[in-house]
């Protein structure tokens, strides 16, 4: 039976079972599990052609009409989408977003000095802000602002209505869709969801290409990725509208989730391994020191920091279980024959935490990453890895994760420069307040659960740099501050009045 709860850790149990190489009967449908970086090489890596499609998914394709670059069939027209996508998400283009990935990160600094109870929110908003303005050329000032809100309750439904299990199995029945959705609404929920989550894509995808459309109309372009997509993406790349907007969509969904997961692991992880945080700002110190705020060529000075930033990918994979291939055709692999159709899963997490691959494997070392290069035992093949080996396989690799690497590495570098991580103290008792880092959100994306944690400046010249380069960050900011609501612009307006 498929799990409809944890499903990460149960195919991963199955792995310790049954190998990284094994099937699963889901009435007429066969999943392959993937759970070792040779299995993924061999037969997602190596078979490109053959294994880039999706499943068959009636209920993500009444939303996006086959238009997500996610959830999207493998065709000539998902090849287009992503060959466009491809155009634009160069790593020279990742380097002309350095500007506001620091704006953006130090105003999470600032945030986390003034109000540091709320660091799930800030970090929400952190992510949210800089895809917004990298694609849409408009930040999101606060967590309260309409993109950000929006954004986070469409993911929200979006691993609801789509998540193995949590509906009814319409493609294993197909008959349940052709139930009118009024009498049998208590066995076809999945058909109102449909409609409202489509509503949400409308007014949250769509609205905000509409701004890009009228900025370039009015000769304002702010220069961002979907502006350049617009101004090219007829004549040159032969799409169309509701093709761009859901290649806008895809990216945002994808960006915020993987930057959100990680850095919220960074934050519950530090507590619990202080050994952790006392070595890397003893390293950081002496290549920064206090006088500075660190800068992204530092990172090539801090061996160790790379290193928890490979261990917090390892540790908490923000795709724990990824999203299913599928085979285009027949392959044949280790003797047996995986038909055309079938269901294909890179088990990430059962990947990171095999205890034959890795030295206790359920622990936060970073140490790992310093002894090899993939963090594996020493006497591991480690042949098979790679360092992209989180953001996906072949051809549906992350096309976004030259972005994603930047804004983790100078996210990771300012939070461990900035602030000491500690347990916080029940204030009745003074005795500490537990942290459980195994307790995990149970969807597509892995999520800490909300925790309590202390978060201090490490001193106070820190806190009067955090000031003054978040001051500083105002020019950058006001680059992409031209469409946001009113509401926005009156928080904006009341902070800077603060500020000077």
């Amino acid at each position: 039976m498929f799990p409809a709860q944890s499903i990460y850790l149960k195919l991963s149990e199955w792995a310790r079972e049954y190998g990284d190489f094994y099937s699963l009967k889901m009435g007429p449908e066969k999943i392959i599990v993937l759970s070792s970086a040779k299995a993924v090489k061999e037969f997602l890596d190596m078979r490109g052609p053959s294994t880039a499609d999706r499943p068959s998914a009636h209920i993500p394709d009444q939303v996006h009409k086959g238009d997500s670059l996610v959830w999207g069939r493998y065709s000539e027209r998902w090849k287009l989408m992503r060959k466009t996508v491809h155009a634009i998400l160069t790593p020279a283009s990742a380097e002309k977003t350095c500007s506001i990935q620091f704006a953006e990160s130090t105003q999470l600094l600032h945030d986390l000095l003034h109000n540091p109870k709320l660091h799930f929110q800030h970090v929400r908003r952190l992510s949210a802000s800089v895809i917004f303005s990298v694609l849409y050329g408009k930040r999101v000032p606060r967590y309260e602002s309409y993109e950000a809100t929006s954004m986070f309750n469409l993911l929200h439904a979006g691993e609801h209505l789509f998540l193995p299990g949590a509906q009814l199995p319409v493609d294993m029945f197909p008959f349940l869709k052709y139930l009118p959705e009024g009498p049998f609404i208590a066995i076809t929920p999945w058909k109102k969801k449909c409609k409202d989550l489509k509503e949400m894509h409308q007014n949250l995808f769509f609205g905000s290409l509409e701004q890009c459309k009228g900025r370039i109309e009015r000769g304002e372009s702010a220069g961002c990725l979907m502006e350049q997509i617009l101004e090219r993406y007829q004549k040159e790349f032969g799409l169309t509208w509701h093709e761009v907007g859901y290649i806008g969509g895809t990216l945002l969904e994808g960006g915020i989730d993987t930057s959100t997961s990680i850095l919220q692991m960074l934050i519950m992880l530090l507590p619990c391994y202080p050994e952790v945080q006392q070595k890397a700002q003893e390293k950081i110190d002496r290549v920064v020191g206090h006088d500075r705020i660190p800068q992204r060529d530092d990172i090539k000075n801090l061996p160790y920091v790379q290193a928890i930033i490979k261990e917090l990918g390892r540790f908490g994979p923000p795709l724990p279980f990824g999203v299913p291939h599928a085979t285009i055709q027949d392959e044949e692999y280790r003797g047996y024959i995986v038909p055309k159709g079938c269901t294909v899963f890179q088990n990430q997490w059962g990947i990171f935490h095999d205890p034959e691959t890795f030295e206790n494997p359920d622990q936060f070392w970073p140490d790992r990453y310093l002894l090899t290069k993939y963090g594996t035992k020493p006497d591991v093949d480690d042949s098979f890895f790679r360092d992209t080996i989180m953001f996906g396989a072949g051809r549906r690799i992350c096309p976004g994760m030259h972005i994603a690497n930047s804004s983790l590495t100078i996210n990771v570098m300012n939070l461990l420069w900035a602030f000491t991580y500690s347990k916080a103290k029940d204030p009745l008792t003074g005795s500490e307040i537990p942290i459980d880092p195994t307790k995990m959100s149970d969807g597509f994306a892995l999520f800490p659960l909300p925790f309590e944690c202390s978060i201090q400046p490490r001193s106070q010249k820190i806190a009067d740099l955090i000031h003054k380069h978040f001051v500083d960050a105002i020019d950058v900011f006001t680059q992409y501050e031209d469409a946001l609501q009113q509401e926005d612009k009156e928080y904006v307006a009341r902070v800077r009045s603060d500020l000077i």
